[in-house]
């Protein structure tokens, strides 16, 4: 799991790099980006601060006995969110292309006239926002509408989600029956990274 941190601390210098890049080179022509770049510029740059901060503190707690397991468990949580989230989009963007084409000529007052700004919705209403059935009842699809709505929220809140917590689920058993296992692991891959890091100075001079 200490590649998936590496892999973690990789995308976060990424970014970091990326906004003190646009920073040098603002500096270097003497010019100023405008507001919107900006802050477009600065949700990467905080977003790779998040990173970093994640991934040293589960670097500290990895060594632990008690917790080190639980962030093994964690950082496998994660890949099952990856793959779920991979099953996801292909539902996403089915349901968005349908009602966007039901919708063409009307749409109703509660969803865009664009597939992506209503991708956006379904998953706001995947998140707990309103589900726009009354919405969709009195627009000019009081039929079609709630059918796609109803038929969506089945497939991703009943069948989806439910997956998703079973992924999970079964991911914290299997680590939890491991923890001993896995922390004697971890403290073994520790020693032999410590046996081929060269020594700290001033005892790299003996």
């Amino acid at each position: 799991r200490g590649e998936t941190l590496n892999k973690v601390e990789l995308a976060a210098y990424v970014l970091l790099a990326v906004r003190l890049f646009c920073a040098a080179l603002e500096a270097r022509l003497g010019v100023s980006l405008n507001a919107q770049i900006s802050n477009f510029l600065a949700a990467p740059f905080g977003f790779g601060i998040c990173l970093l901060w994640f991934s040293q503190g589960l670097r500290i707690l990895y060594r632990s006995r008690t917790i080190g397991p639980f962030v093994l468990m964690l950082l496998d949580m994660f890949m099952d969110v990856f793959v779920w989230i991979v099953l996801f989009i292909p539902v996403l963007v089915g349901s968005a292309a349908a009602m966007n084409i039901t919708f063409r000529g009307a749409v109703p007052a509660c969803f865009s006239g664009t597939v992506f700004m209503t991708m956006e919705t379904l998953v706001e209403i995947m998140l707990g926002s309103d589900n726009q059935l009354d919405c969709l009842h009195d627009s000019d699809f009081s039929t079609s509408g709630p059918f796609f709505m109803v038929a969506y929220l089945v497939v991703v809140l009943v069948l989806m989600l439910n997956m998703l917590i079973a992924m999970m689920a079964k991911t914290f058993d299997l680590g939890f029956e491991r923890q001993t296992l896995n922390f004697q692991f971890v403290k073994a891959q520790m020693i032999l990274s410590y046996m081929d890091a060269p020594l700290p100075a001033p005892l790299m001079l003996l």
